[in-house]
């Protein structure tokens, strides 16, 4: 409001044209630094605003909700890896990040690496394989069954149906399925907005 407000005024008191196209990149520009100000806890960059600023626009009030939606923890018995990979544009300087918690919600394992040069799917599935290492040397491992969460649903469709997986991939996700031989495991997808952890651990080391 303040963004078009301004800019009106410099049209009628000081002449200038009016650039509509000017006018919505300042007005897209405001909305993303306010959406970071008000929620920084939800991982959400600017460039995600103005990359597709109508997915911010749309949930007005309920953004709040969503983002606050509660991470599930897992049933006794069971821990649970959140993973999540980040990449800058279609193929570059990569990072991974991953979280290990237990039904009380306590962090037992942490990590955020780089993933050298990769696209992005190559990303996510390095996050799980490297979750899934740091969960066979750790000492839950041979009492606990290991949940992996992903926003990725392509990661979670090829880790059960390898088959189904392009060639690209192939070799990636077969290396990643001999390392969870001799690990009680299960992976499923989570939303973005319950993977917020992970995501941020990833995007430290996207740089």
């Amino acid at each position: 409001m303040w963004t078009s407000w301004t800019h009106r005024n410099h049209v009628i008191f000081k002449g200038l044209k009016l650039d509509v196209s000017s006018l919505f990149d300042a007005c897209i520009q405001r909305l993303s630094w306010w959406c970071t100000a008000k929620w920084p806890e939800a991982g959400i960059s600017i460039n995600d605003v103005i990359n597709c600023p109508v997915n911010f626009m749309q949930f007005g009030n309920s953004l709040e909700q969503i983002i606050k939606s509660t991470w599930c923890p897992p049933a006794l018995g069971e821990l649970k890896f959140n993973t999540d990979g980040a990449v800058r544009g279609a193929f570059g300087e990569g990072g991974i990040g991953g979280c290990l918690r237990n039904e009380k919600e306590q962090c037992l394992i942490m990590f955020s690496k780089s993933a050298g040069r990769v696209d992005p799917m190559s990303a996510e599935i390095l996050a799980i394989k490297e979750a899934v290492k740091l969960f066979k040397k750790s000492y839950w491992s041979r009492n606990y069954k290991l949940i992996i969460e992903t926003d990725s649903e392509l990661a979670v469709q090829w880790m059960k149906y390898p088959h189904q997986c392009p060639t690209p991939f192939k070799a990636l996700i077969a290396d990643c399925l001999d390392s969870c031989k001799g690990v009680n495991w299960h992976i499923s997808f989570a939303n973005r907005d319950c993977n917020v952890l992970a995501d941020n651990l990833a995007k430290k080391r996207d740089k």
